[in-house]
């Protein structure tokens, strides 16, 4: 794949990802790589941690490696 899709396939779910009400993409990166997504962050709640990574789902993905961690109250830890 190259690298116009893949800035195609970040810009998708970045879009999503702003219109979404359940996710605050304010402290979450994208990458792609020939069609695999990774993602990596923070989230506040399981529920942002899986929608997230239900939406980079879009059409051209293949893959999604999602490395968010869940922040709450001033813990971090891996969901």
């Amino acid at each position: 794949m190259s690298e116009n899709l893949d800035q195609f396939i970040i810009d998708k779910i970045m879009e999503t990802l702003l219109k979404e009400e359940v996710v605050n993409p304010t402290y979450i990166e994208i990458d792609c790589q020939d069609g695999n997504v990774t993602l990596a962050g923070t989230v506040s709640s399981e529920d942002e941690f899986r929608e997230a990574e239900w939406i980079c789902w879009v059409d051209g993905v293949t893959g999604v490696d999602n490395r968010l961690v869940l922040y709450a109250d001033n813990q971090v830890e891996e969901a």
